[in-house]
């Protein structure tokens, strides 16, 4: 787990917002342990740069 994800996660819950990541095994297993929300969008492409995704 990364040593922002804690961070995050609080931060989304508080304020009951969506988490967008391209690392969806760390969010999911938090998910698990505290459950919702925060909602997780987990983004699977592969190796792409933040400029690419953000074009969609």
């Amino acid at each position: 787990m990364g040593r922002k994800d804690p961070g995050v996660w609080r931060y989304a819950h508080q304020d009951n917002l969506t988490i967008t990541t391209m690392d969806g095994v760390d969010m999911k297993a938090m998910q698990l342990r505290h459950g919702h929300p925060p909602k997780i969008i987990i983004l699977t492409l592969g190796n792409s740069r933040v400029a690419h995704i953000r074009s969609y």
